[in-house]
């Protein structure tokens, strides 16, 4: 029971007010007796033929701290969960293992993901690479080249429908929903904080990007949607995606003053008037541009 409150006090982690700690350690404690109480339930009532209860019972809180020790491999989830949906999660985990085979299963399919989400970070970090400015050796600053490349990004951010759902029902499927850290679920943690930097990275060139160019058409005085849309549009459609707190800084503090000028200008080639001075190609120009705008605002 001490190893399993451990492990429990572990991923609830710590609080800078004494009376919080008090409270987590009192709920790591209760929580622990409640699933070896469940674990030892289970054992007997599931007693093999020929095994005494006093054998089963060893057996189920070796189990146990096997399952304890596995689960201080982990991270802690502090951060991103409550302590009580914390406290569910594990007594989950404690309950599903029923046997040493059952652990030994899930960690091949952790070794399994571990091995994918390593090929994608490899992805990621190509796009990272590329999106460096132009002093280093990788980066690229041709806009075209810049909104070619940031094409993979939305696959790379989900996950690929699996082979045995029917093409008919791949409509339903609800894949653009998911968080992208929901795709490496379950792999290493070194991979795990190295493929989320990356994607704070990217977002982080993409926002510097996007300000820079913004700044370039208004010294040029090229605030028309027709002069970048293609390119601004591609830029912003990759904003378009699940996102958690954790995310906030890296990917919208960058974006959110480029947003807000992108916008005002959307909003001044919506009221412009029509000018009789114009020649017929600028005037149909100037109708494309107004009603580009009127329907990204609304």
């Amino acid at each position: 029971r001490i190893k399993v409150a451990a492990s429990i006090l572990y991923h609830i982690g710590s609080n800078e007010e004494k009376s919080t700690n008090h409270e987590r350690v009192l709920l790591s404690w209760r929580a622990s007796l409640q699933i070896m109480e469940t674990g030892i339930r289970e054992a007997l009532l599931n007693l093999k033929p020929g095994l005494q209860r006093k054998e089963a019972c060893i057996e189920r809180c070796r189990l146990s701290n096997i399952i304890s020790a596995f689960l201080l491999d982990f991270p802690t989830l502090s951060a991103i969960a409550s302590p009580n949906s914390i406290v569910d999660e594990i007594a989950f985990i404690y309950k599903s293992i029923r046997a040493p085979k059952d652990l030994e299963l899930i960690k091949l399919q952790m070794d399994s993901r571990t091995e994918k989400s390593t090929l994608r970070f490899i992805g990621f970090r190509s796009l990272e690479l590329l999106l460096q400015t132009e002093d280093s050796v990788e980066g690229i600053s041709n806009q075209i080249a810049i909104e070619t490349t940031m094409t993979s990004l939305p696959r790379l951010l989900r996950q690929s429908p699996p082979s045995f759902i029917p093409s008919e029902y791949l409509s339903n499927y609800e894949l653009n929903n998911q968080h992208y850290s929901s795709i490496i679920a379950g792999c290493a943690p070194s991979i795990h904080r190295c493929l989320t930097s990356s994607v704070h990275s990217i977002y982080e060139c993409l926002g510097a990007i996007l300000a820079s160019t913004l700044v370039q058409d208004l010294q040029r005085n090229q605030k028309t949607i027709f002069s970048m849309s293609s390119f601004m549009f591609g830029l912003l459609a990759n904003y378009f995606t699940v996102l958690r707190q954790s995310d906030f800084k890296s990917v919208l503090e960058n974006i959110v003053p480029s947003l807000a000028k992108f916008i005002g200008f959307c909003r001044e080639d919506a009221l412009k008037e029509e000018d009789s001075l114009l020649t017929v190609e600028e005037g149909l120009l100037c109708a494309v541009n107004r009603n580009t705008a009127r329907r990204l605002l609304h």
